[in-house]
């Protein structure tokens, strides 16, 4: 565990530094990315998991794709001249390494059920149709967006 633990926390620290002094947007936000991915598992081996999921689906998920979404909206003009992929490429199959080695070498535990608070349970009972129309509220914005970034 102890490991894994600074394994993941140095991938983190690292993919941060290249987010911080990438000359180009795109590429800040994707190692941005990768820096919430390696937070997670760094959380996942402390043991909060429901934490870990959480940042992974709010921040990973929802808020940085919505900052890559609009940055590549906005179309920067400049071009690259020359790719340096090694960077990118060896996080990337650093943090694949780390997951794929987690998920094989890892045998599943006893189910044990989780105790939530009753609101969490009554968002999708009770509000399950305004959770829908919210999330068809911001979709519809997201095209809008999208729509007037085009003209």
């Amino acid at each position: 565990m102890t490991l894994w633990f600074y394994f993941s926390s140095s991938l983190a620290i690292l993919a941060t530094l290249l987010s911080i002094l990438s000359k180009h947007a795109v590429h800040a936000l994707l190692y941005f990315v990768l820096s919430i991915l390696s937070l997670a598992m760094t959380l996942q081996e402390l043991g909060a998991s429901f934490a870990a999921v959480l940042e992974v689906m709010i921040y990973a998920g929802a808020i940085m794709v919505l900052f890559v979404l609009v940055v590549m909206l906005l179309n920067p003009n400049r071009e690259l001249q020359h790719r340096n992929l090694l960077a990118p490429a060896f996080l990337a199959a650093a943090l694949l390494f780390e997951l794929l080695f987690k998920k094989v070498s890892v045998s599943p535990g006893p189910l044990h059920p989780m105790n939530h608070p009753p609101w969490l349970a009554s968002i999708f009972r009770d509000y399950g149709t305004l959770v829908e129309l919210s999330s068809f509220v911001l979709l519809a914005g997201l095209l809008v967006a999208f729509r007037v970034s085009r003209k």
